[in-house]
């Protein structure tokens, strides 16, 4: 016979319940002074309309400025206006103003949501409970991090992980000789990929003009995926 917990998981399985409770645990990372978020990308959870007016951008050192004219920008906006679905942006609900939601993984398809004539975009929001406020910095091996639903009432700390409700911070600007500046040089003398925590996407020379994105993966959204051109996350 069975141990009651192998059976337990057995039948679960069997349910389809298995998988929706492993997705109950995941965690995505977050950094703090605007240094972006790990595993964000990958979070599963239960899709739903919010207003796009009431999203943040929770890394505002980005440079965003190619989005204006970005020809995969326009396709999505084009794509947004004739009823195409894009994968849902994931975001966090602000802590201490419950009608605000910083965006974490999509803020491309932010910026053509609200470029568009839609007002709702579709979203998956992190529960405190997943989300980790990391004390070290991206890339570290030694991880050390709070939880968020741990501090989420401690305005001091809230606000140097996350934008503020009005569209200020309080970041310290560490990697701002990173962000919009030169792509590191590698051993053969070629460029290699950023390594700063606000990287993690590849941000690579297309922000500064310098080509296309190269990420692989869930990122790679808009023309992409329906045959009009290059990727855009």
């Amino acid at each position: 016979m069975k141990p009651l917990n192998e059976e337990t998981a057995r039948i679960k399985k069997i349910m389809g319940l298995l998988k929706e409770e492993k997705s109950n645990i995941q965690k995505v990372e977050i950094f703090s002074d605007g240094g972006g978020s790990e595993f964000a990308d990958k979070y599963v959870g239960p899709v739903q309309k919010i207003p796009v007016n009431d999203t943040l951008p929770n890394e505002p050192f980005k440079d965003t400025s190619y989005m204006e004219t970005s020809d995969n920008i326009k396709n999505m906006i084009q794509s947004i206006n004739d009823g195409e679905e894009l994968p849902p942006i994931k975001v966090i609900q602000h802590p201490y103003d419950k009608t605000k939601y910083n965006v974490v993984d999509g803020n491309h398809r932010r910026y053509a949501f609200l470029k568009s004539d839609v007002n709702n975009i579709d979203a998956i929001i992190i529960p405190i409970s997943d989300v980790l406020l990391m004390k070290s910095k991206w890339g570290d091996e030694n991880k050390d991090y709070i939880k968020l639903s741990n501090v989420s009432d401690n305005k001091e700390i809230i606000d140097k992980y996350f934008v503020k409700p009005d569209g200020t911070n309080n970041f310290e600007q560490y990697n701002k000789d990173i962000v919009g500046g030169e792509i590191e040089e590698d051993d053969e003398g070629g460029e290699s990929a950023p390594s700063s925590p606000s990287m993690s996407t590849w941000e690579s020379g297309v922000q500064r003009g310098k080509g296309n994105p190269v990420e692989t993966g869930s990122k790679w959204e808009s023309g992409v995926q329906r045959g009009k051109g290059n990727p855009i996350w």
